[in-house]
């Protein structure tokens, strides 16, 4: 068998309500033949894929596929179950396929999912599975983990998604640009974007500033604000000196890292300081040297002048057991199934490096130490979830003095949405001279330890996001006139959009003449598809659109028709 062609539905289709791939295949030489022909292939295939066994398929309860199979259906119809239930172990819930004989031999075949990439792996897969088991070829288990990562590469991480959902949940149109976080949230002049946790209110000059943590330091310091003492150091031997100074516990880290990236802490001699100082040169060229605050590390969010959520952060750390060494303790939290290679997971895989080993060498251990019952070793000092952290919700403890200091600093910096890093003894107290410092400021912060804390209750600030863009009883769509039928499209669409023109509104008119933006062609020629329909919906100019439809459009049920050919 082999793949003929491939399509994707980004949205509602002439096939379901959900996004969906549509494939036609070539059954070849197994055109026409069912599987009860092969008395082996079905047991075999549920060996395989055993969650077919819950597929309820025509009768409407569990192992319905299965007694498809054993009465006899055609192998188009087993690719189709087959890809979803990949999808389904690879982590993606597909619940709608739908196959149909085209001419001999070809089938096409829908399968329900968001992600055409991964989809179209997941019928190639099944294609391959299932012609390898009718030639009694030992396939081995499916590369679920090889479909994992495909997924991985495409979806959104967890903090997008969770923009998504919130504005899918009201109702909001939702686009994905590129393969990045990068959102288009709305409709013409409603539009707004949004990329990770940066909003177009958010100033760029204030993520310059955040990302400038001597900056940051010195705007905070003006203000009054309690940050740690510290200093840009002009080489290794500057670093030691700096640190030597201070005469306190240093912190050696890049100016404008992130995540967490080359930060050492709890530094307390010269070979400490510069085995960091070589660490942090790897992740920035200007390398800060500065006091140790010591308390406990938190992250309160601020969106909007207002603090949503807070969180108590911890590093990443292993707990003994008696038996496995750290080596093995690492190995077995990464295998957590919420751990992911970087953002794609609510927590990220602890990885091994020149840092872990230094904060071991400091506690006089090494990888294959063997930690006790209920022990617990800090593999890093910084507590970013980046690095492999952990989290726990505190949000109903902050102290209103607190909040008010990390709306304050957010303004400061010009930040619609700002994570603000606070070292403290105790959250629920104010923070006042010697009761810890800001120690950093953040544009663009992470949300996953506010959606998945470790402990306690989950914000929703992907809600609070959105809200802010979006606030409740305002618009976030312009309203749309479809306009289909059989003669005279053209005309009433034209005539349409003029008298919305003369109402004042800037109107986007697609039409078979061209687009039309506020009365200026865009691009002549027939334009009655969704490629001119995103062109105008995605103009923050439009207030009002008119779109012409093709009578095609009358099969993907959703239109307004004003000659309809039929009888009511």
């Amino acid at each position: 068998m082999r793949l003929v062609e491939s399509r994707h539905f980004p949205g509602i289709n002439v096939h379901c309500f959900k996004p969906a791939l549509e494939v036609v295949i070539d059954l070849e030489e197994m055109a026409g033949r069912e599987t009860s022909e092969f008395p082996g292939f079905a047991p075999a295939l549920l060996k395989m894929l055993p969650g077919l066994k819950e597929h309820v398929c025509g009768i409407g309860r569990q192992g319905g596929f299965v007694l498809r199979m054993q009465k006899g259906t055609y192998f188009g119809h087993v690719v189709e179950h087959s890809a979803i239930e990949l999808l389904n172990m690879a982590g993606y819930q597909s619940s709608y396929g739908k196959t149909r004989a085209l001419n001999e031999g070809l089938y096409k075949i829908v399968i329900q999912c968001q992600w055409p990439k991964t989809a179209l792996m997941a019928v190639e897969m099944a294609m391959s599975m299932i012609s390898k088991l009718l030639q009694g070829l030992d396939c081995g288990p499916p590369d679920v983990e090889k479909l994992e990562e495909q997924l991985a590469r495409e979806k959104p991480g967890p903090s997008t998604q969770a923009i998504v959902d919130a504005a899918t949940s009201r109702g909001i149109p939702v686009s994905m640009l590129g393969h990045g976080s990068l959102l288009r949230l709305g409709t013409g002049v409603y539009r707004q974007y949004i990329e990770a946790t940066i909003t177009e209110q958010t100033s760029c000059i204030g993520v310059d500033i955040a990302t400038d943590k001597t900056l940051t330091k010195s705007i905070l310091a003006s203000a009054l604000i309690p940050t740690p003492y510290g200093k840009v150091a002009r080489d290794e031997d500057d670093a030691v000196a700096i640190a030597r100074e201070m005469g306190k516990l240093a912190v050696v880290k890049p100016v404008d890292g992130n995540q967490g990236k080359g930060v050492s802490l709890n530094l307390a001699s010269e070979a400490q300081v510069r085995a960091a100082y070589k660490v942090a040169e790897n992740y920035g060229s200007k390398i800060l040297v500065e006091e140790q605050i010591c308390g406990r590390h938190y992250r309160l969010l601020v969106v909007n002048n207002k603090v949503v959520a807070a969180s108590e952060r911890f590093p990443a750390r292993v707990f003994g057991d008696g038996v496995s060494s750290i080596k093995d303790l690492i190995d077995i939290e990464n295998c957590n199934p919420l751990r992911g290679e970087e953002h794609e997971k609510p927590l990220t895989k602890i990885k091994v490096d020149q840092i872990v080993f230094n904060v071991l060498a400091r506690q006089n251990l090494t990888m294959n130490y063997v930690p006790s019952a209920g022990e617990t070793v800090n593999l890093r000092d910084n507590a970013n979830l980046s690095t492999g952290g952990t989290a726990v919700d505190v949000t109903a403890s902050v102290h209103n003095d607190n909040k008010e200091l990390a709306c304050r600093i957010a303004r400061l910096l010009g930040l619609d949405v700002a994570g603000i890093d606070i070292v403290t003894e105790d959250i629920s107290l104010p923070l006042g001279e010697g009761n810890g410092a800001v120690i950093e400021v953040n544009a663009a912060p992470g949300i996953r330890m506010h959606l998945y804390p470790h402990q306690g209750m989950q914000r929703q600030v992907g809600d609070a996001i959105v809200d802010y863009l979006f606030p409740w009883g305002r618009p976030h769509s312009i309203p749309l006139v479809s306009i289909t039928g059989t003669n005279g499209k053209t005309t009433v669409a034209r005539l349409v959009a003029h008298v919305l023109a003369r109402q004042g509104k800037t109107t986007g008119l697609a039409c078979t003449d061209g687009i039309y933006i506020d009365g200026h062609c865009i691009d002549a020629g027939d334009n009655t598809g969704p490629v001119s329909a995103e062109a105008i919906l995605a103009d923050p100019a439009v207030e009002v659109a008119v779109l012409e439809t093709a009578r095609g459009g009358w099969y993907a049920g959703a239109w307004v028709t004003l000659n309809p050919p039929w009888r009511w």
